[in-house]
C-alpha cells in the first residue's frame, strides 16, 4: 500500500518539477528549471516529415571534456549521442512530445588548468511534437554532497543496515551502514526525489526539492508492512515517560495529490507554522507538557487538508 503510495508520490514530484519550469510552483527551482533558463530554447518545427522524432540538443562548451549524459527515469537506456546533421553537438533523439528531465555530467579545465569533475539536472524541458529543444549556454556545477539517516521501526538501533536509498529517476543508488547513515557524493545540483526501501517494510520518501550545496537530509523511519497506515498522522512507538520532552517519529499519509505538510505541538498556532514538503516520516522533539502532535497537509499551500492528530501514549 505505501509502495503504490510511494509510486505516486513520487511520480507526483517529476510532475512538480516540471511544472515548477512554467509557472515557478514549489520548491522555487531558481535556475534549476530547463524552461526558465536562457540556455534552452524550443527550436523550429524539424519539416513536413510528421514521422521524425523530437530531440534534445546540447551545445558543449569548449572547456568540458568526456560529456555524457541521460534523461532523468531512463538512466539505462536513453543515453547522450552525437547528433549527425548537428555539427558538434550532442543531444537525446527518437523522444516522443513530453516533459523530460536530463543529467548531464563532464569534466571541465578550470582557469588554473585543473581538471575537475562537473554536472547538472535540467528540469522541465518541454519537447514539441516534431521539433528540437536546444540546450546552450548552461553552466555545470560541482557535485553536491548530501547525506542523511534511514530507520526500521522495530529494529534495534544497531541493525539499520540494508535499506536501499536511490535519487529517484537517477543512476544514484546506495544502501544504508548498520546505523541507518546513507551518503552521496556525487549529486547533479539540481532537483531531486529521494526514496527508500526495505523488503518487509513500506517505502519512505522525500519529495523532490533541489539541491545547490552540502546538505543533510531530515531521518526518515520506515514502518513494517504489517501496519496499515490511515490518511493522517501516526505515532507507533513505546509510551513515553510522562511530562518528558523526547524524540520521537510520527508516519505520515497524506490525502491523495497533496505534497505538502506542516505540523504543531504544544501551544503552537498551525497557521503560523512553514509549510514543508511532505514526507514519509517525521522526527521532532514532543514537548513534555502536551504529548500531542497536529498535521495538516496542501496541495499548493492553499487548498488545505483537515488537521489531522496524534496523541502520544505515556505511562
Amino acid at each position: 500500500m505505501m509502495h503504490a503510495y510511494l509510486k505516486q508520490k513520487v511520480a507526483l514530484t517529476v510532475m512538480t518539477v516540471s511544472m515548477a519550469s512554467s509557472f515557478a510552483c514549489s520548491n522555487a527551482g531558481k535556475g534549476d528549471s530547463a524552461a526558465s533558463n536562457p540556455g534552452v530554447t524550443q527550436g523550429p518545427i524539424l519539416g513536413a516529415d510528421v514521422t521524425k522524432p523530437s530531440r534534445i540538443l546540447i551545445t558543449p562548451k569548449a572547456e568540458w571534456s568526456e560529456l555524457r549524459g541521460y534523461i532523468v527515469g531512463r538512466a539505462d537506456s536513453s543515453s547522450l549521442v552525437s547528433i549527425t546533421d548537428q555539427a558538434g553537438k550532442l543531444g537525446f533523439q527518437n523522444l516522443t512530445a513530453g516533459i523530460y528531465d536530463i543529467v548531464l555530467e563532464a569534466k571541465q579545465k578550470a582557469v588554473d588548468g585543473k581538471i575537475n569533475p562537473v554536472a547538472l539536472k535540467i528540469s522541465g524541458i518541454n519537447l514539441l511534437e516534431n521539433s528540437d529543444a536546444q540546450i546552450r549556454d548552461i553552466d555545470l556545477k560541482p557535485y553536491v554532497k548530501i547525506e542523511g539517516i534511514a530507520l526500521l521501526d522495530g529494529t534495534a538501533s544497531d541493525a539499520q543496515a540494508g535499506i536501499q536509498v536511490a535519487l529517484s529517476g537517477t543512476n544514484l543508488k546506495t544502501v544504508t551502514a548498520a546505523d541507518g547513515s546513507y551518503k552521496f557524493d556525487d549529486v547533479p545540483e539540481g532537483n531531486h526525489a529521494i526514496e527508500m526501501q526495505m523488503t518487509g517494510f513500506h517505502s519512505g520518501f522525500l519529495l523532490g526539492k533541489s539541491y545547490r550545496a552540502a546538505e543533510r537530509l531530515p531521518t526518515i523511519s520506515l514502518v513494517k508492512d504489517s501496519f496499515s497506515l490511515e490518511t493522517g498522522v501516526h505515532y507507533l512507538g513505546e509510551p513515553l515517560v510522562a511530562q518528558s520532552a523526547q524524540k520521537i517519529s510520527l508516519h505520515l499519509k497524506a490525502p491523495v495529490a497533496m505534497n505538502y505538510f506542516r505540523y504543531a505541538t504544544g501551544s503552537d498556532v498551525m497557521e503560523s507554522r512553514p509549510w514543508l514538503l511532505l514526507q514519509s516520516s517525521l522526527e521532532i522533539d514532543l514537548p513534555a507538557d502536551k504529548p500531542e502532535v497536529r498535521v495538516q497537509y496542501s496541495l499548493d499551500q492553499r487548498q488545505l487538508s483537515p488537521v489531522f492528530s496524534a496523541s502520544i501514549p505515556t505511562q
